[in-house]
């Protein structure tokens, strides 16, 4: 079973193994790990407690004790996937430390035993965690689909300015108001003009 000392020890292993890292590339002894976060295989549990919190709201208690029973049984089938990190967030005290980190080539940093990759994190607050979980593959099928909402929506919305603009020179034409009817009358007697 997973404990949280479990999670610790990794801490200190990947802090300790990414400190001696950057320690070797910059030649000095001074690069210290501030944090460590983990993000986990687990958009399936969020989603699962959301419901399972309508079913509190709603006081549907029948319910709530049946989403209780399959959460736990789904964490104790997949507990490998559920406490295996996906990736790490990691915090470095200096930036000089971090500049050297940065520079490194992708892929040719291992820690724990796996080729890693290293990029500089987004901010935590413009991250959607529950949407860690989704590959790149669903991720751009998305953008594509967004992409293409959009333009159909703009071309709607060509379209319909195009219409409104003709509708307006035809109204313009059949109803001109660049004449003014006094000129007209000095222009034509009265029985032309009836």
């Amino acid at each position: 079973m997973y404990r949280e000392s479990d999670g610790l020890r990794l801490k200190l292993y990947m802090a300790r193994e990414l400190e001696a890292i950057m320690n070797e590339i910059s030649g000095k002894d001074d690069a210290k790990v501030a944090d460590i976060n983990f993000a986990f295989h687990n958009s399936w549990l969020i989603d699962a407690l959301r419901t399972r919190g309508d079913h509190i709201k709603y006081q549907d208690w029948a319910k709530l004790n049946e989403a209780n029973r399959s959460i736990t049984q789904k964490i104790h089938e997949n507990l490998d996937e559920v406490t295996t990190p996906k990736c790490a967030f990691v915090s470095i005290e200096s930036e000089e430390a971090y500049n050297h980190l940065s520079e490194v080539d992708t892929g040719k940093v291992t820690i724990a035993g796996v080729k890693s990759k290293v990029a500089e994190a987004p901010e935590p607050t413009n991250v959607i965690w529950e949407n860690r979980d989704f590959d790149k593959s669903v991720r751009w099928a998305r953008l594509v689909l967004v992409g293409l909402a959009v333009l159909f929506v703009l071309f709607l919305t060509f379209m319909a300015t195009v219409k409104a603009k003709s509708m307006t020179n035809d109204l313009i034409g059949k109803y001109d108001d660049s004449m003014n009817c006094d000129e007209v009358a000095h222009m034509y007697d009265a029985k032309t003009l009836s």
